[in-house]
């Protein structure tokens, strides 16, 4: 691996020799330097006469931006048809008469009037076990609490009932 490692001073003088081979054949004639040099400054002035140019403030009289209507950037679609907005408000009328009065009532409404408990009826058993809890604490009959609660573990649940009944019996 070290026959591949060149010196500094050995890539100095190979970088030298490349570029006086490539660069200095090419320039060789006198004619091609001063042609690129004068279309180098032209090109160099132009860019700064576009500088100047717009560097200069622009005049809003003779700018395209005299024309723009600023309601247009403040008010959203402002020049929408003349039908859309009594179209619009029509729809609107006809879908809130369709929606509250027409329409007859489906199972979709009936399960939307439904209770929590009547949906999830296990629920219904954690809120009855909340409720005998506050009685308790309160000091009141839970007894009703206690039928209602045994008529849904019947339901759900009938094997533990049977066994909690045959044990008290």
């Amino acid at each position: 691996m070290q026959h591949l490692y060149l010196s500094p001073i050995k890539s100095n003088i190979s970088k030298r020799f490349i570029n006086f081979v490539f660069f200095r054949l090419k320039n060789t004639s006198s004619v091609v330097p001063k042609v690129t040099q004068e279309i180098k400054e032209a090109a160099k002035e132009h860019v700064r006469e576009l500088r100047r140019e717009f560097d200069k403030p622009i005049k809003f009289s003779t700018s395209r931006a005299k024309h723009w209507d600023t309601a247009d950037s403040i008010v959203f679609n402002r020049h929408i048809g003349k039908f859309t907005r009594p179209v619009l408000i029509v729809t609107i009328l006809i879908n809130m008469f369709y929606w509250g009065y027409y329409r007859e009532e489906n199972d979709i409404d009936d399960m939307l009037s439904m209770e929590p408990w009547q949906v999830f009826p296990r629920l219904n058993l954690e809120y009855l076990k909340t409720a005998e809890r506050q009685y308790r604490e309160a000091g009141l009959d839970t007894s009703q609490i206690e039928v209602k609660k045994k008529m849904i573990q019947d339901m759900f649940q009938p094997q533990v009932n049977e066994e909690v009944r045959v044990k008290y019996k």
